[in-house]
């Protein structure tokens, strides 16, 4: 069983989008007031995670789970993948370290014990190196942290000085708006359905459109690389928080045959600009590749933070 003391003092139900995604929010704008990065997703990545999820995820096999007090202020979130056998679990800082978060963990494992396909092992997803509140829980529960190789990393870039961006010959960059959504979607389609991005594989126009009009997205902030023709081949998504002036970058990728050509450099660069024209200070993104992580590292990028991937052995 699960810590039911400590637990009994939250309710747990399923995520509804209508009533919840606004108090996801508050609850983003106080965890990040009081720990800033650590522990906590950009307001921007929120958002389209939540939609990606919404939008993809199965009902039954990926479940999100919520856990609020009693004034419905959320306290805590988890995306679980029962194909997986893994879980992604968010607490309020003012949570971490205390026995809500052991019992929040021991829901997680019970409820993959129960329902994931692969019961060989459970999995921590996304655990911030510097939240060391959690690394401890889960080291002391018997997990063991994964290897370098499915880490993801979070880099950082400033916005004082940037470099004018270099489109290459024949390609414009423009933002996209409703009447590009079939073709920004073809192009998420093309670009992910080889790496398996289970979301953006199979996006349709209409599903793109309802991104854009989510709460935080950031209108004018995403962009398309344009062949002569009008053929989108490459692109990259921006997300602001106008509060903490942080700006996201999210989604970036180059058909086959336009890459190696200076398209996602300018791309970056473009969107670096914007970003800084729509007043935001700093900017951050996340990748667990290494070809990506070079790339951001040579237009400017610098290590924020790192997270990990613990396994607790079932068998």
């Amino acid at each position: 069983m699960a810590d039911t003391a400590a637990l009994a003092t939250l309710t747990h139900r399923r995520y509804d989008p209508e009533q919840d995604f606004p108090r996801l929010v508050e609850y983003h704008r106080s965890a990040w007031a009081l720990t800033g990065l650590t522990g906590n997703w950009h307001v921007g990545d929120l958002n389209y995670i939540v939609w990606e999820n919404w939008t993809f995820a199965s009902r039954e096999t990926q479940p999100f789970y919520i856990w609020a007090d009693g004034t419905g202020a959320i306290q805590a979130f988890a995306l679980i993948n029962h194909h997986w056998g893994a879980y992604q679990l968010r607490c309020h800082p003012s949570i971490r370290g205390s026995r809500l978060l052991e019992g929040l963990v021991q829901w997680c494992e019970e409820h993959l014990c129960e329902n994931a396909i692969n019961k060989e092992r459970i999995g921590a997803m996304g655990v911030d190196a510097a939240d060391q509140a959690f690394a401890a829980c889960l080291q002391a529960r018997g997990y063991s942290r994964e290897g370098e190789g499915n880490a993801d990393i979070v880099l950082a870039h400033g916005l004082d000085e940037l470099a004018v961006p270099q489109v290459p010959n024949g390609y414009a960059i423009k933002a996209i708006g409703l009447d590009d959504v079939e073709g920004r979607a073809g192009l998420a389609r093309a670009i992910w359905d080889d790496w398996g991005m289970w979301g953006d594989a199979k996006v349709t126009g209409a599903q793109y459109g309802d991104y854009i009009q989510t709460a935080f997205y950031a209108s004018g902030l995403d962009w398309v690389a344009v062949t002569p023709e009008g053929q989108f081949v490459a692109a990259i998504t921006c997300g602001i928080d106008p509060e903490g002036r942080v700006g996201t970058v999210m989604d970036m990728g180059t058909l086959p045959d336009h890459r190696r050509k200076g398209l996602a450099r300018a791309l970056m660069l473009t969107a670096l600009q914007g970003l800084k024209e729509a007043g935001m200070k700093r900017v951050l993104l996340s990748t667990g590749f290494d070809d990506a992580r070079q790339f951001y590292q040579s237009v400017g990028f610098t290590l924020a933070r790192q997270a990990h991937a613990y396994e607790l052995k079932t068998s």
